[in-house]
């Protein structure tokens, strides 16, 4: 998967918005600091009739995953800073590695 295409942001509180394009698929991602580490939700995009599926996020020291929601939405857990790959799976569609994905202030 290319590097993410767009990156949006007020550098004063430290929250990002990417996007990243996967074949007919864009993945909008947002990154919000905390003090512990990052929050991160997003939302799939384009053309598929699934209506679930799984976002996971993995790392050196850490690793979630989030169930999408019907507008294929995703909330994950705060993660400490680092470096991520992330890999979505829609449901009835080929899986997608999106990564790396560094989360520092």
């Amino acid at each position: 998967m290319p590097p993410a295409y767009g990156m949006r942001g007020i550098p004063e509180n430290g929250d990002r918005q990417l996007l990243y394009e996967a074949g007919p698929f864009e993945i909008e991602l947002h990154m919000r600091q905390r003090r512990a580490g990052w929050d991160l939700s997003g939302q799939v995009l384009g053309p598929t009739s699934a209506t679930s599926g799984e976002m996971r996020v993995i790392g050196a020291r850490a690793s979630a995953r989030s169930r999408l929601s019907e507008l294929l939405e995703f909330q994950l857990p705060t993660l400490p800073h680092g470096t991520y790959q992330m890999e979505l799976r829609l449901a009835g569609d080929a899986l997608l590695h999106i990564g790396p994905v560094e989360l520092e202030p």
